[in-house]
């Protein structure tokens, strides 16, 4: 199943439930696509990029609901394996740190 996406005030709205594994993120969930804590990253990809689209909204889903260590698990697993990617999964890991989560 594909991520269906719908513009929103907020930004995009999922227009359907999305699984993902044991994960389902519910129709309604709004999602502000890559978050840059760290600006670096907003250099090389948009907010919105499809390539990254679906590991963002299960990652933000899932912190959302305080499952950090499910979160960033699934987060690596939907990734392409790019060096954008990559820089994401090590943005992800400093801020988790960074916040004791």
């Amino acid at each position: 199943m594909s991520l269906q996406l719908s513009p929103s005030t907020n930004g995009y709205r999922l227009s359907e439930d999305y699984n993902y594994k044991d994960v389902t993120v519910p129709q309604g969930y709004i999602t502000d696509g890559i978050s840059y804590k760290f600006r670096l990253i907003g250099i090389f990809i948009n907010r919105f990029d499809y390539r990254y689209i679906e590991a963002v909204v299960v990652h933000d889903y899932l912190t959302d609901l305080d499952e950090w260590d499910k979160a960033n698990r699934y987060f690596r697993e939907l990734l392409p394996n790019t060096l954008v990617a990559q820089m994401m999964v090590d943005a992800v890991d400093l801020y988790k740190w960074i916040k004791g989560k």
